[in-house]
């Protein structure tokens, strides 16, 4: 599933970046612990929750270079409403000593984990804007390249 076209049942079914990254935090020996909602549960009329709460990173890692929270994303996409909210995201999930990470896990490909407000910087300049059809929602597909 690479996100671009499925509507939002579809892209949240099947977590696919969780279960990579869980892996890869395992195979470089970082203590992973969950904190997000379990994506199983079918919450109804889920987007009604106060988005601060919905967008809770999935995961605390810690690493022999620090802690970090991380928001774990299966796709290379990244939904324009979230990418006006990530200093928010910044300013209520990390801390200085605790900073907020993204890890764009893609089945197949190594993860590409990045500070949050290098994913800012990579969404300014990725593009163009794109829309799902199902709930039109606007996203674009991030150029990782440049991480």
């Amino acid at each position: 599933m690479n996100g671009n076209d499925n509507n939002y049942h579809e892209r949240s079914s099947a977590p696919v970046g969780e279960p990579l990254f869980e892996a890869w935090c395992m195979e470089k020996q970082f203590r992973c612990i969950r904190y997000n909602i379990d994506e199983s549960i079918r919450i109804p009329r889920y987007w009604e929750i106060n988005p601060i709460l919905r967008n809770v990173p999935d995961y605390l890692v810690i690493t022999p270079k620090g802690k970090r929270v991380v928001q774990v994303k299966g796709t290379y996409n990244l939904k324009h409403q979230e990418y006006l909210m990530i200093p928010e995201f910044i300013k209520n999930y990390g801390t200085p000593k605790v900073p907020l990470y993204y890890a764009f896990c893609v089945r197949g490909e190594n993860p590409v984990v990045l500070p949050a407000e290098r994913v800012i910087v990579i969404y300014d300049h990725s593009g163009p804007d794109k829309q799902w059809e199902s709930d039109g929602k606007i996203y674009r597909t991030l150029d990782l390249t440049m991480g």
